[in-house]
């Protein structure tokens, strides 16, 4: 993202969520509520953020809304990128096959072959520059995921959280909100982004064309352009 705005906005970047979870607990259920307490641990590490805009995308972008309708007095502005409280049964299967895909230790083309297979609107050279972040180099060569096998295993079971909760969420936040869906993503729907939409006192919906759930790398020029007049409107 930080390319795709060429430098122009300053990103603060803190260890993953995942990373932060580990922090917090050996037994880690990568259940939304643990993943909150994750993300509240990595900003209140950058003490310095006083009026902060906050954008996740896919479970980062529940667990933003999340910590913003928490934490309400640190947050300027909201961005949600195609995630929504609910999530269809389709979209949900297509990202576990995706990451059950090739599981084992495989070569880097592997990856970049089964990508290309899950996201065709990705070219070649986003697909190599954004797996080159993702996977690690093993000592035989082979690479594999860097993120937590368990957390691929249990994709989708996310323990005491409820659906409910995080319409709730929706309501309880008071700064303004840009929700962003891509045209063809498969996770969230037009119907429930704008049920979102609803929810939100200071709400706006941009669907991006030519993308799917991963629309910053789908259409980065849309994005980018969906992104900064939010940006100047707040």
């Amino acid at each position: 993202i930080n390319r795709i705005f060429k430098n122009k906005i300053e990103f603060n970047k803190f260890p993953s969520l995942e990373a932060q979870v580990a922090a917090i607990s050996d037994d880690i259920a990568y259940n939304n509520h643990d993943l909150e307490d994750g993300l509240r641990a990595g900003l209140f590490t950058i003490n310095q953020l006083k009026s902060i805009i906050l954008m996740g995308l896919s479970m980062g972008g529940k667990n933003a809304y999340s910590y913003v309708a928490l934490n309400p007095s640190v947050v300027k502005g909201l961005i949600i990128v195609d995630a929504a409280p609910e999530t269809g049964d389709f979209g949900k299967q297509s990202i576990k096959r995706f990451l059950e895909q090739v599981d084992k230790p495989a070569s880097f083309d592997d990856f970049v072959d089964s990508v290309k297979a899950y996201n065709p609107h990705r070219n070649i050279d986003q697909i190599r520059g954004s797996l080159i972040n993702n996977l690690r180099q093993l000592t035989d060569g082979n690479w594999t995921w860097k993120y937590d096998k368990h957390l691929r295993e249990h994709f989708g079971k996310t323990g005491n959280s409820k659906e409910a909760d995080h319409w709730q969420y929706l309501k309880l936040i008071k700064c303004p909100t840009l929700i962003i869906r891509g045209e063809n993503s498969q996770i969230v729907s037009q119907e429930i982004a704008e049920t979102m939409l609803c929810h939100l006192k200071k709400g706006k919906l941009t669907t991006i064309s030519d993308s799917g759930h991963l629309v910053p790398g789908d259409n980065p020029k849309a994005f980018h352009s969906a992104v900064t007049q939010f940006l100047s409107e707040i």
